[in-house]
């Protein structure tokens, strides 16, 4: 806790004209010996003591390569965590109760800078280490706590087998993760439930279709998106207050994440869909969840244009099925 009210207080600082932008500058690790405090994950190790080491891919899609990890207490672990993508993202080991506050201070304090010996800030196609001792057993994440890519589900698991226990100390599936991500949602979709119209209710006298987006109020490609289907019909209302706990409620799987969620008819839209693509779905009204782009694709609506170098990566638009389970609703080559 102590540490939250010190990153409060040096957000207010960051407010400030001289502060850098945390998602356009690298963060470069201090100089001098890093300090050791030690934490409920683990405490700072020595390189010289880290038997191990682990390569974690980050990249624009919003996601770790690879997002499960198994260790045994007491080893000393060096990570080097590679960033292939265009934007800047970064890898912080924590619990998830101190990643979820940390991710709510970076969502409304977005230019905060901030340096530990467990976060690694990596700039597009640079490498970053962190040599982390886990001398605590348990289940901890490591995550992109950048506004937007934290609510995209760019978070990973960390397993820390106690001492004596069995383990081969390998990359552990991600099935396990999933169970319990499942059951997690599973719970928060249970406390809530949102209001939804019948498609023949979708228009307003104006005309337009009326759709609500949850989002970081720093998400700046969010944003673009909504200007993309405000311009193809849509009448937008913006909730600039994260969109995990929309995603939760309108019941789609958390690997399916992006930066926002919408809401249009009965329908969740999630991520960086096509206005063409949702105006088809209100078409044929299947009986379905909703569509899904998950991560953050280059190319797609929001994410296209100079800013990202006129580049197109190809991504799938997904249907989601009440189930859970998806098809190709469309493809952009």
């Amino acid at each position: 806790m102590k540490q939250f009210k010190q990153f409060l207080a040096a957000a207010l600082v960051a407010i400030s004209a001289s502060a850098m932008a945390h998602g356009d500058e690298a963060h470069a690790k201090k100089a001098g010996p890093v300090k050791k405090e030690q934490k409920d994950w683990g405490i700072a190790g020595d390189a010289k003591s880290a038997k191990r080491t682990i390569e974690i891919g980050m990249a624009d899609n919003m996601r770790f390569t690879p997002d499960s990890i198994e260790v045994r207490q007491g080893e000393t672990v060096k990570f080097v965590v590679r960033n292939t993508g265009k934007v800047m993202h970064e890898f912080v080991i924590g619990t998830k109760a101190e990643n979820d506050k940390h991710a709510e201070l970076m969502i409304k304090f977005p230019t905060m800078e901030h340096d530990e010996p467990y976060m690694a800030h990596v700039g597009p196609g640079k490498t970053g280490e962190i040599v982390w001792t886990f001398n605590r057993p348990g289940d901890f994440d490591f995550a992109c706590l950048i506004a937007g890519h934290y609510q995209a589900g760019m978070v990973g698991k960390i397993k820390v087998a106690a001492s004596g226990a069995k383990g081969d100390g390998h990359a552990r599936s991600s099935i396990d993760v999933t169970r319990r991500g499942i059951a997690r949602r599973a719970l928060l979709a249970a406390s809530g439930a949102v209001a939804l119209l019948g498609p023949t209710l979708l228009r307003a006298q104006t005309g337009a279709i009326h759709m609500e987006v949850w989002k970081s109020p720093s998400c700046g490609c969010c944003n673009e998106w909504i200007k993309h289907v405000e311009s193809n019909g849509f009448r937008v209302t913006v909730h600039d207050v994260g969109n995990t706990a929309a995603r939760a409620r309108m019941k789609l799987p958390m690997k399916l994440g992006s930066c926002h969620t919408a809401v249009v008819g009965r329908y969740a839209v999630e991520g960086h869909v096509p206005a063409a693509d949702v105006l088809r779905l209100i078409k044929e009204a299947p009986d379905a969840v909703g569509l899904a782009v998950p991560g953050m694709p280059v190319g797609s609506p929001g994410m296209d244009g100079p800013d990202y170098g006129d580049q197109r990566d190809p991504f799938d638009v997904l249907l989601v099925a009440k189930d859970g389970s998806t098809r190709v609703f469309s493809s952009y080559r």
